[in-house]
């Protein structure tokens, strides 16, 4: 999750990590900067500290965090309740489907010729994780700290619960190994 205030821009662990590991083109020396800035070279991410917050202040790298549409903004989801949200999702699960749909219609050659499908198809998957990650957030069934001064809106009164939730969305991710 980005969120930006200020001249700054906060992102998650989580986030960062799929940044450095996917195929975006992150300028080395944005990278190597905000590494040496955050992690003084160390940089790792698990359960006890993905949803985090790293505060990043160069601009350059802000503008870049900023054009990734992979990387939900919290401003966009925050004001959003748990129907709308699940709506969204849907949304993301929709094009993530299609891109499938696309790509396994395609000949080897033309697979080939696309292989940037394959890297979209990645970035809408880790976007529906960090949009049911945030789903869970606003009805109270993640928590996670948000950086100093930054408000939400408000959390949403539940109408499902955590496992009903995953029930709903874990197919997904099943889905698309059979078509």
């Amino acid at each position: 999750m980005l969120i930006v205030r200020n001249g700054k821009a906060y992102i998650q662990r989580n986030d960062l990590a799929y940044i450095c590991n996917s195929n975006v083109g992150v300028p080395a020396e944005l990278m190597i900067g905000i590494i040496e800035q955050c992690y003084d070279g160390v940089f790792f991410v698990n359960d006890s500290n993905r949803y985090e917050f790293i505060e990043i202040n160069d601009s350059r790298f802000i503008e870049f965090l900023k054009s990734l549409w992979f990387i939900i903004n919290f401003d966009e989801y925050s004001v959003l309740t748990e129907e709308p949200l699940m709506v969204k999702i849907d949304g993301i699960i929709d094009e993530k489907n299609a891109l499938v749909k696309k790509y396994n219609s395609m000949s080897q050659e033309e697979r080939v010729d696309n292989y940037q499908l394959v890297i979209e198809n990645k970035h809408l998957e880790f976007k529906i994780h960090s949009a049911i990650d945030f789903l869970n957030y606003q009805i109270g069934n993640l928590d996670f700290s948000l950086p100093d001064g930054i408000i939400s809106p408000g959390r949403c009164v539940p109408k499902r619960t955590r496992f009903s939730i995953i029930d709903k969305f874990k197919s997904v991710f099943n889905k698309n190994k059979n078509k």
